[in-house]
């Protein structure tokens, strides 16, 4: 997997730190601790601008904060990415089908889904059999060890080509 230069995100609010870290394809987690003099604008970040770092890495970011302790925000990473890996886990189950990703820094990206099922919901057969060469493919992958070239969007795999 390519390497990333962390960006510094210092003096952004949590919103711009978070757009910014996932335009370098990175995560984000904010802290909010208490500060008498917090503005919630960015004042520590790990691991430090100018770190080289996997792609997809997290970033964990401070902003000090007037209002008190808050919890962190959980971990939030790019929606749409591109990137070369292989297939981890294959689960099927009612609700649809998920798979898990290792990048090769050994990067484990679970819970992807390949497609979900409303079960209010009719699909054409058209629809039935892009999913079922969606999960061959995966199985494919998986069970001989291929490398897989997949594009993600919101959490759903909108491209997978396998290769070996």
């Amino acid at each position: 997997m390519a390497k990333v230069t962390v960006p510094s995100v210092l003096g952004l609010s949590s919103g711009t730190a978070q757009e910014r870290l996932h335009s370098f394809l990175l995560c984000h987690i904010g802290k909010f601790p208490f500060s008498a003099e917090g503005n919630t604008i960015a004042t520590e970040q790990s691991p430090a601008a100018g770190t080289l770092v996997p792609q997809f890495s997290v970033v964990t970011v401070t902003y000090p904060t007037a209002g008190g302790d808050l919890p962190d925000s959980p971990a939030k990473c790019p929606s749409t990415w591109t990137m070369e890996v292989h297939i981890a886990s294959v689960q099927v189950e009612k609700s649809g089908a998920y798979i898990g990703f290792t990048t090769d820094e050994g990067q484990v990206i679970d819970g992807i889904r390949l497609y979900r099922d409303d079960e209010n919901q009719s699909l054409p057969r058209t629809e039935w059999m892009k999913r079922g060469a969606m999960l061959s493919l995966v199985q494919r992958a998986f069970t001989n060890g291929y490398g897989v070239l997949a594009k993600i969007e919101d959490d759903q795999i909108v491209l997978i080509k396998i290769f070996k």
